[in-house]
């Protein structure tokens, strides 16, 4: 077993999980800090381990990301689009 062999699958794994962690928080505006950190972190990851394609993806999500957000701050402001937005906020 080489290591490469051993290495992709967590890699692959550690990817789908920052993919993951930033797609559940991006919804939710008292854990705005948590998902900065964890964007930062897998800007690092992609970094650190030439993940070219990852880098890629991780860019799109959060140029999406923001544009949906930018979108909903441009819609007018009602009780549903505020729920949607906020997520969590109520725990």
């Amino acid at each position: 077993c080489t290591d490469r062999e051993l290495l992709v699958p967590w890699l692959k794994f550690l990817w789908e999980t920052y993919r993951s962690v930033l797609d559940i928080l991006r919804s939710n505006s008292k854990l705005e800090i948590v998902y900065h950190k964890t964007a930062e972190r897998a800007f690092t990851f992609c970094g650190k381990f030439k993940r070219k394609t990852e880098f890629r993806r991780l860019c799109e999500m959060l140029r999406t990301h923001l544009s949906n957000l930018q979108k909903a701050g441009a819609a007018p402001a009602t009780a549903a689009t505020d729920k949607r937005l906020r997520g969590w906020d109520g725990w």
